[in-house]
């Protein structure tokens, strides 16, 4: 079995679903292990929490006991990486995909963040493994030492697509890097004219098909650089207005809280600040915090009602973002409903048409 693990603070779960859909396309086994759980190659799903019961990644793949020709494609968190789950695993390739702030609240310092990261390449890949770099993963130069002294292949790699037209929600970078990853752990080559359907990830700049025809997009930007790189994609297509409503998770990094705020308002024409999930933190607090960086921002606590003050002050060629959960299922104050931005939206709409 060949093993693949990709880092960053953002990409990883999009650049393992491209992965897993190239490999796919080949006729390989392929398994893989994300923030959602483990996909094996029937398609079955083992939730996240089946994985932390289980403890280090060696005894989930021991007790998965894939065959001697399976694919196994991994996310690497810095936290994970802290914490010593990888113990006794070995990699063919470590991927390293964007890096920006997140996670301070585990970390004391971009440092130490950085230094966690940096670990899966020094502690986990095998001698004579492969590096897949994207070329803005800062000191660059630390990672061609290590690779000398443990004859690693280095690949680095752009947001460049040359060969082909990606579909809509498809990330170039990322897919540049699940390329990597596809043609190394399986050593083959795609063919530039091979037509392959890739389909982008759930959650991940996705569009709101919808019978008004809104232009609305949900994503799972939950850090400064992921707002801001999901927002200036729309931004380039917008022929209105962009109208993004956000918040930030409670019991995490509260340093990036203003600075969320401050991207929103560079990159949008209306900010609504909202609830994403506070833990055990004061909800208000927190929105507080995100409106420093956006003080004309418009407050509603309530996350349906502030998609629903969104949708309603759209117009025509407007964007709207919904940013912070994804496809993450979430939950009223008093937990009577479980829902997803995506089916709040779709029930809005529903009622918009009535």
């Amino acid at each position: 079995m060949k093993i693949a693990a990709v880092t960053g603070t953002n990409g990883k779960s999009s650049t393992i679903h491209y992965a897993r859909q190239l490999l796919e396309h080949k006729g390989k086994e392929v398994w893989s292990i994300t923030n959602t759980g483990i996909l094996e190659p029937r398609g079955v799903e083992f939730p996240m929490f089946w994985c932390r019961e289980r403890g280090s990644i060696k005894k989930i793949i021991d007790i998965l006991s894939p065959s001697k020709d399976a694919l196994l494609l991994i996310e690497a968190y810095s936290i994970s990486l802290l914490a010593n789950e990888w113990y006794g695993t070995r990699l063919d390739i470590a991927a390293f995909t964007s890096f920006g702030r997140d996670h301070l609240d585990v970390h004391s310092s971009m440092r130490e963040y950085f230094d966690a990261k940096f670990s899966l390449f020094q502690n986990f890949l095998k001698p004579n493994g492969t590096m897949i770099i994207h070329e803005r993963i800062p000191n660059i130069p630390r990672f061609r030492y290590l690779s000398k002294k443990n004859e690693n292949e280095v690949i680095i790699y752009n947001d460049k697509i040359s060969e082909m037209s990606l579909p809509a929600g498809i990330i170039s970078q990322n897919y540049n890097c699940a390329k990597h990853i596809s043609e190394t752990l399986a050593d083959f080559s795609f063919n530039p004219s091979e037509q392959i359907t890739i389909c982008p990830l759930p959650g991940r700049i996705e569009k709101i098909e919808n019978s008004v025809g809104m232009n609305i997009f949900i994503d799972y930007a939950h850090n400064p650089d992921g707002l801001g790189f999901t927002l200036s994609k729309l931004k380039k297509d917008c022929k209105g207005k962009i109208i993004t409503v956000v918040g930030c998770g409670g019991n995490r990094d509260s340093g990036k809280r203003k600075m969320m705020g401050k991207v929103a308002k560079q990159f949008s024409d209306m900010v609504i600040i909202t609830d994403d999930n506070p833990r055990n933190e004061n909800a208000s607090l927190i929105r507080k915090a995100i409106m420093e960086g956006c003080p004309k921002a418009l407050e509603i606590p309530s996350r349906k009602e502030a998609i629903k003050a969104a949708l309603f002050t759209a117009q025509k060629n407007d964007t709207v973002l919904v940013a912070g959960m994804g496809s993450d299922k979430w939950a009223t104050i008093d937990f009577d409903l479980i829902q997803t931005d995506k089916s709040v939206i779709l029930d809005i709409i529903e009622n918009l048409k009535k």
